[in-house]
């Protein structure tokens, strides 16, 4: 779970970064080249949102179009839907986005090459992700744990009752209490995307995305945090 914590952290460092590098776009004189930067801006900034948020929804194995759609243009959406991998579609018109930027000369070479090396850490971070949700603890891991850890708690108290006397119990259940607790986790740790309480807040991360985007580009309709339910943020 921290891995994929780390890697989550890391998609949105990279988009913050992104923007970073739209802003400091050389953008050259005139009203029509001034616009139609901002155009492309704009567009460059919704595909990371929209990246963000269908990153979320294939880890968590939901429908993302209600989120997706308002930041993709509607000529891509029968398309995307028919997509296998949504995130990696949206990144692959953010690639497409890149080299148009590039054969309009709205950046300098140099900008072209960071915002080019953002959109692999992205990707990377995409990969990353999968690889943990798709790789489940093998089964004989997870059985041998539990009858290890079952087999030596029921043991257990056979060792020490000669040396602990009438405090044996005591002591068995707290031991029992760790290894069962250990068990546990491993299971947790197996499945971090999901909406249980101890999981990832995926939907915090990717409005979190959303807000600074938005409000980086100047909008002010921009949607509020993500608020705790019961003290936990999915």
């Amino acid at each position: 779970m921290g891995s994929a914590g780390i890697r989550l952290s890391q998609l949105n460092a990279s988009s913050t970064v992104l923007i970073d590098e739209d802003n400091a776009t050389a953008i050259e004189d005139g009203e029509d080249e001034n616009a139609t930067a901002r155009d492309t801006q704009r567009t460059m900034i919704y595909l990371t949102i929209a990246f963000a948020h269908a990153v979320r929804h294939r880890l968590r194995g939901t429908p993302p179009w209600a989120d997706i759609e308002p930041f993709v243009a509607a000529i891509h959406h029968d398309s995307m839907r028919q997509a296998k991998n949504v995130p990696d579609y949206i990144m692959r018109l953010m690639g497409k986005q890149l080299g148009y930027i590039r054969r309009q000369g709205l950046v300098s070479e140099q900008v072209i090459q960071n915002m080019d090396e953002r959109l692999t850490s992205m990707t990377i971070v995409l990969a990353a992700c999968e690889r943990i949700h798709n790789t489940p603890l093998p089964f004989a891991y997870t059985l041998l744990v539990h009858r290890t850890t079952y087999l030596y708690c029921i043991m257990l108290p056979f060792g020490l009752v000669a040396s602990l006397g009438w405090v044996t119990p005591l002591i068995c259940a707290v031991i029992a209490y760790t290894f069962f607790g250990l068990d546990a986790l491993s299971e947790e740790l197996e499945e971090p995307f999901g909406l249980a309480a101890n999981q990832l807040p995926l939907t915090a991360l990717s409005r979190t995305i959303e807000i600074n985007l938005r409000e980086a580009l100047g909008e002010t309709d921009i949607p509020p945090d993500v608020t705790p339910i019961n003290g936990y943020l999915q």
